[in-house]
């Protein structure tokens, strides 16, 4: 799945500094990949594996849309870390992120 008109609301361990970034939200079998259009630097890859959760808020590190938020709680290298992105489909990311995750853990030994 792909979505290539989405709004970053930032990485919780980058802090509040960071200003939204537009780009593409794309989930693959094994991972959730953000790519900022501009700066390459904000592109973020979260394994499946690393979520512990998915789910909305109405806002993240201080900013909203005044539209409920995906968010996705998750683990890098070990330390709890997060991530809010503003897309038209936030309930169906939330279906298809749980979908992929529940197949992941199918998949793993």
């Amino acid at each position: 799945r792909k979505d290539t008109l989405v709004i970053s609301f930032g990485v919780t361990s980058r802090g509040v500094t960071q200003g939204r970034g537009n780009g593409a939200l794309v989930l693959t079998p094994t991972h959730l990949r953000w790519l900022q259009y501009t700066p390459h630097s904000s592109d973020v890859t979260i394994p499946l594996a690393g979520i512990t959760e998915v789910t909305t808020k109405g806002s993240h590190l201080g900013k909203s849309y005044g539209k409920p938020l995906l968010y996705v709680g998750f683990t890098d290298g070990g330390k709890a870390d997060s991530m809010a992105w503003f897309n038209t489909d936030v309930s169906g990311w939330i279906k298809s992120i749980e979908d992929a995750r529940g197949q992941a853990k199918a998949v793993l030994p």
